[in-house]
């Protein structure tokens, strides 16, 4: 009990900046989160990376609200061993997040943890830097207002060309993520918390609006479910029994429905003790995740230029070399500016 009651504390007590953020920032939800990417990475059919995203040129990433940096870590080492490349030119891994507290102790080579709120304009030096920028689940940290500003923030962060991914679980989903009554009341406690603090239901919305006012392109959108894989359902149970034991504490306590940590704390085991009582009786609850996937306006890939465009790209003396093929014919032709 001890060790519960220094853990909502710590949440309690976070620095003004950060006191809307729900959760502890601690080893054990380190691990809770680390489980939570596990499941995340499942429920998108395996993907770290949106799949309408090409992988070829991806040389520098950036994840914001890295938290543990375990996105960053394992779409590192998919990236570089499934690359082939003859100009050998570096990899760039670069994690953003609010706090350090959860940076891995030691960065590997070509690795980059950096402090930043990204609410915030990113200093100079990481500006226009990355092929691809990725974020995650960051709904209850980003207030209804802040949208614009942080889709302008991490589209500042991209090269011309380069493509934003952005993921979040919908609690707007048609499909029922709490069925059960004590699941749909800890959904509503949540949700409370959130309407309290100012932070959106429907992040999706939010996302897709801010990224429009700011002239994207090929705006796409995935959506996936957990239930639609049976296998996964002991580890969505575990998932949403870890959140909620994460929570609903705290969110009792800054809603005003219980004064004290303490009480939420005593509270609690005989709430949890009712969840588990459901998964028991073989309540599974959804897992709803979209993705958003867009391309800031700039320089296109070569395979998409047309002949014209191709020319107009060529510095004066340049040689273009390309092969046009009809059928079986191949045509080589070659030309200088």
């Amino acid at each position: 009990m001890t060790q519960v009651l220094s853990r909502y504390n710590n949440i309690l007590k976070m620095e003004k900046i950060e006191e809307v953020y729900p959760l502890a920032r601690d080893d054990m939800e380190s691990r809770r989160l680390n489980a939570q990417h596990l499941l995340t990475v499942k429920a998108c059919d395996g993907h770290l990376l949106d799949p309408s995203i090409p992988r070829h040129g991806i040389r520098s990433v950036a994840d914001v609200a890295t938290d543990t940096g375990i996105w960053l870590t394992d779409f590192a080492n998919e990236l570089t061993t499934s690359t082939s490349d003859s100009t050998n030119s570096p990899f760039e891994f670069t994690g953003f997040n609010i706090s350090t507290a959860q940076f891995p102790k030691e960065a590997k080579p070509g690795f980059a943890f950096v402090a930043h709120d990204m609410t915030t304009p990113f200093p100079a030096q990481y500006l226009a830097r990355y092929d691809v920028v990725h974020v995650r689940l960051v709904f209850s940290v980003i207030v209804k207002e802040q949208y614009p500003a942080v889709a302008e923030n991490l589209l500042a962060l991209l090269k011309p060309g380069g493509y934003i991914a952005w993921t979040e679980y919908q609690l707007d989903s048609i499909h029922d993520i709490c069925p059960s009554s004590i699941l749909t009341q800890f959904k509503s406690i949540f949700c409370k918390f959130l309407e309290s603090a100012n932070l959106s239901l429907k992040p999706m919305k939010e996302i897709r609006a801010a990224l429009e006012a700011n002239k994207v392109e090929n705006i796409v959108e995935h959506d996936y479910v957990t239930f639609r894989q049976p296998d996964l359902a002991v580890e969505t149970q575990a998932w949403l029994k870890a959140a909620f034991s994460a929570l609903i504490p705290t969110a009792w306590v800054r809603l005003g429905e219980e004064k004290t940590i303490e009480a939420a704390a005593a509270k609690w085991p005989s709430y949890e003790r009712k969840m588990e009582e459901a998964f028991e009786e073989g309540v599974v609850p959804a897992c709803p995740v979209k993705s958003i996937v867009a391309r800031k306006e700039g320089l296109k890939a070569l395979e998409e230029l047309s002949a014209e465009e191709m020319w107009q790209v060529l510095a004066d003396g340049g040689w273009c070399c390309a092969v046009k093929r009809d059928g079986e014919l191949g045509h080589r032709w070659r030309a200088r500016t």
